[in-house]
């Protein structure tokens, strides 16, 4: 016999808080019957991050209010709300609050039902990416929420489908889309307006004005290293 859980965002678990300030909270996992499957959500305080870490699993990491500072490997890219990353397994990552002034709330999904993390205690030479996308080669994939297709629904209602097919890859300084295997799992959003939706791809606001609190400068100056405090 099936039966359903309700995990609710304004319950009284308020999750477990890292040394380096960051609030984590589990909604889905083995704890509630999931199988290969977990998600939550991780909300960081301003100069707050989780250090340099992997897992054993792929995750895909949305974010949903703010504005991330994602380093893999030193790779380092800015993540605007809902945009998204996806970490293939046994890949070091380091997440960080770029914003200076407020919070930033991120949703995390593994492919696994038992949400676990292994610190990784190596040193990474920077390279700053910013707002691009991943190069040829690289394992990590980005999903940029406007470059995505938007699908009109009805009037009012649209569709915008973070894809885990369509990858986001920055070659020879261009920007290309290419259709590659199935690495992350599927993420799509549903819109409201008052106004009739195009279904064309959604135009961004100018990051510069819209993102004028985003610190663009890591943690770290050259290298990165970082240990729980």
């Amino acid at each position: 016999m099936l039966t359903e859980t309700i995990i609710s965002a304004r319950g009284e678990s308020y999750g477990v808080i890292t040394p380096t300030g960051v609030n984590l909270r589990t909604f889905v996992s083995e704890d509630c019957g999931a199988a290969s499957l977990s998600t939550g959500i991780a909300t960081f305080v301003p100069r707050s991050y989780l250090p340099y870490h992997l897992h054993a699993f792929s995750e895909a990491i949305t974010v949903l209010e703010g504005a991330a500072r994602i380093l893999i490997e030193g790779r380092t890219y800015i993540l605007s709300e809902r945009d998204c990353i996806h970490v293939p397994a046994a890949t070091a990552h380091q997440v960080e609050n770029a914003d200076k002034l407020g919070r930033m709330v991120a949703l995390w999904a593994f492919a696994s039902a038992k949400p676990t993390r292994t610190q990784v205690e190596k040193c990474f030479l920077l390279e700053y990416r910013g707002y691009g996308n991943p190069k040829e080669g690289d394992p990590e994939s980005i999903i940029r929420f406007d470059q995505c297709p938007v699908y009109e629904l009805s009037e009012n209602a649209s569709w915008t489908s973070l894809r885990s097919g369509l990858v986001l890859k920055a070659s020879a300084g261009d920007m290309a889309a290419s259709v590659l295997e199935h690495r992350s799992p599927a993420i799509s959003t549903i819109s409201m307006s008052r106004s009739r939706l195009s279904k064309a791809p959604r135009c961004a606001l100018c990051r510069e004005g819209a993102m004028s609190s985003v610190d663009m400068t890591p943690l770290s100056s050259e290298r990165v290293c970082r240990i729980d405090l």
